[in-house]
């Protein structure tokens, strides 16, 4: 089963985190304007580097989350 997070719900995890005293890295949710940015693979997929697939009618990608844990 795959789980899809919205933007909104990282944002809002990001401020649950931070009011927990943890430091986040800014969140960085630039679509991009490079070729590979560009490029949507949608089923079949292809065996070729895609950042960006079609997954049940929503664009998805790939997104890291750097925590640092509080000091307590």
């Amino acid at each position: 089963m795959t789980v899809l997070f919205r933007e909104s719900d990282l944002r809002e995890l990001v401020e649950r985190l931070e009011r927990s005293g943890h430091q986040v890295a800014p969140l960085d949710t630039a679509l991009g304007d490079e070729y590979l940015d560009l490029h949507v693979d949608v089923p079949p997929y292809w065996n070729e580097p895609h950042l960006k697939l079609e997954l049940g009618g929503h664009l998805t990608t790939s997104i890291v989350l750097i925590v640092r844990r509080s000091a307590d």
